[in-house]
């Protein structure tokens, strides 16, 4: 890792494993939690650490003087000796437990020292045998949680969020671009239909030869798999990245099936002997419209995915406000006065606030109070921006009966309401559903928000009825949240064609916690494209006009029921 390489993103992860494994060895709580707290700090900057100077970095909230000179060595060899020191003195297959959901480092370093446990086979094997339940603190419903998290991690450890995957694969095909002999590198399979989750990653090389002769001596390539028939070849930095290689004359055909699934692919006829010059050849001669890469899904049906119009498909550009945004008066880590100027430099015309409502306590929830003191704050900002528009809103809680998070006066006193599930994630589908249902009838609820609650490769979410769930927003009016987190892109873009079927208005929402968090913006229109959503059918895809207009027509709406 070069200073240039040094990422924040990295930086924090070091700092993240550090405070982990001084848990798991039962170090100093106070430095555990700094260490902790700089990983937070670094990961929510809005700038690269390798630009910034060492006062610069001391003055980040939570990074003296001792943090700022670790940043700065990681800067320049890559390394964390005292991370260094503590992996030295842990079994390499603890890396693996720290990853299980509800386990933790303070318990697993319990598990280590008192049973032996330093794998997840030996994880798996005394849940089994119920040698966990029987120590303090675990029991049997922490031996049965840890049973299924672990069988959880194994069905996704080998797999990669988009996002992930997203910068490291077009620094690689910038470099396969640079061999000699080579005319054009392309995303293929899965990655070019940006799935949110890649199990495997695929390129297409177009070369002079059309075969990998040319990548031959490339030094990313490992020539140790090569299958010369095949024409495919594994890539050092991912086992699961195949490279294949055509030439100019048959690169939109390669492409094509490269990209295309068999149960779509079966259903577009032609002839591998035509000279195709590009995709759309291949289905102007089937006789059948252009279908998008994101949409050559077996999920979706063939009679769907011709039904959609290429042109009305929501595009990043059609984006025109920033919903769903928090601040420092709750988890986020910029004023709203940066989070607005963040949005207006971005180009967008308005933004909705909606931080944390008061039972979040672990987000610093705001208290009626505090909420005077936002909108206060929200008018002088609005003054001093015009003509951008900051809109009051909130994140409430569902709470564990349906209910929102204040009464019917303090809701009333908002522009519009997210509601979200934050706690008590155990749930049944009956309960989960009823929970969602109940809080989509409450007339406050104009958003519904992160519907199934799942974190991409870290958690599934609460199991819900999603037709229920939608039939409900369809009678109430409710927008449905398409949260654009790459962690969180729920809801699923599977269900868009019922929602949409349903009539349902959806809203791709960043859930931004810092500037840089607006950006994700993006993660939430490829899924949106996915499910086929047009521009029109999103709410934050409205100019300022007609977003301000929806938006009185909600508030009538609320006193009307609650007359």
């Amino acid at each position: 890792m070069s200073e240039s390489k040094a990422s924040n993103k990295e930086i924090a992860a070091l700092f993240r494993l550090l405070g982990e494994l001084m848990e798991l060895h039962d170090e100093n709580s106070f430095k555990i939690r700094s260490y902790m707290n700089a990983a937070r700090q670094i990961e929510m900057l809005d700038r690269e650490l390798s630009g910034m100077s060492a006062e610069e970095i001391r003055a980040i909230p939570g990074i003296g003087d001792a943090i700022q000179k670790k940043i700065a060595g990681i800067l320049e060899s890559g390394r964390l000796p005292l991370l260094d020191k503590y992996l030295g003195q842990t079994p390499p297959g603890i890396l693996d437990l720290l990853q299980i959901k509800g386990l933790g480092s303070k318990k697993a370093g319990i598990l280590w020292r008192k049973l032996g446990i330093s794998t997840l086979d030996e994880l798996l094997k005394a849940a089994e045998t119920h040698q966990i339940a029987a120590l303090k603190g675990f029991g049997p419903k922490t031996e049965e949680n840890i049973i299924k998290s672990v069988n959880y991690y194994l069905s996704v450890r080998d797999k990669k969020l988009y996002a992930e995957m997203e910068g490291p694969l077009e620094e690689l095909m910038q470099q396969l671009m640079q061999a000699d002999g080579v005319i054009r590198v392309q995303q293929s399979g899965a990655i070019r239909r940006k799935n949110p989750v890649i199990e495997e990653v695929e390129v297409l090389v177009t070369s002079k030869s059309g075969t990998l002769n040319e990548l031959k001596k490339h030094p990313l390539l490992d020539w140790s798999s090569f299958k010369e028939k095949e024409g495919t070849a594994s890539i050092a930095w991912s086992r699961s990245l195949q490279v294949t290689a055509c030439d100019q004359k048959g690169e939109a055909l390669a492409l094509f099936t490269g990209t295309t699934p068999e149960p779509v692919r079966e259903h577009i006829r032609f002839d591998p002997k035509l000279p195709y010059l590009s995709e759309r050849d291949i289905f102007k001669a089937a006789g059948l419209p252009y279908i998008i890469p994101e949409m050559r899904e077996p999920a979706l049906s063939f009679a769907y995915i011709c039904s959609v119009k290429e042109e009305e498909i929501v595009k990043e550009k059609d984006i025109r406000g920033v919903i769903h945004m928090h601040s420092n008066y709750s988890d986020g880590t910029q004023s709203i006065r940066e989070m607005a100027l963040a949005a207006i430099e971005r180009g967008y015309e308005y933004m909705l606030l909606t931080d944390h409502s008061q039972s979040a306590f672990y987000a610093n929830g705001l208290s009626p109070a505090r909420i005077k003191a936002q909108h206060e704050e929200i008018d002088r900002l609005n003054r001093e921006l015009a003509p951008f528009r900051i809109f009051k809103g909130i994140e409430s809680d569902i709470l564990h009966d349906g209910s929102l998070d204040y009464t019917d006066d303090v809701l009333a006193s908002f522009d519009l309401i997210i509601a979200s599930i934050h706690s008590g994630l155990s749930m049944n589908r009956e309960k989960a559903t009823e929970r969602l249902l109940k809080a989509v009838r409450n007339p406050f609820t104009d958003i519904l928000g992160h519907m199934s609650g799942r974190l991409l490769l870290r958690r599934e979410g609460y199991p819900i009825d999603h037709e229920a769930v939608i039939d409900a927003c369809a009678e109430e009016g409710t927008v449905i949240e398409i949260n654009a987190n790459p962690h969180r892109l729920d809801m699923d873009w599977t269900h868009i064609p019922y929602a949409l079927e349903k009539g349902l208005m959806l809203s791709i929402n960043p859930d931004a916690h810092s500037a840089r968090g607006i950006d994700d913006i993006r993660y939430g229109v490829y899924a949106a494209r996915k499910g086929g959503l047009p521009g029109k059918r999103n709410l934050s895809s409205m100019p300022y006009e007609e977003f301000e207009d929806w938006i009185a027509q909600r508030k009538e709406r609320k006193k009307r029921l609650a007359h």
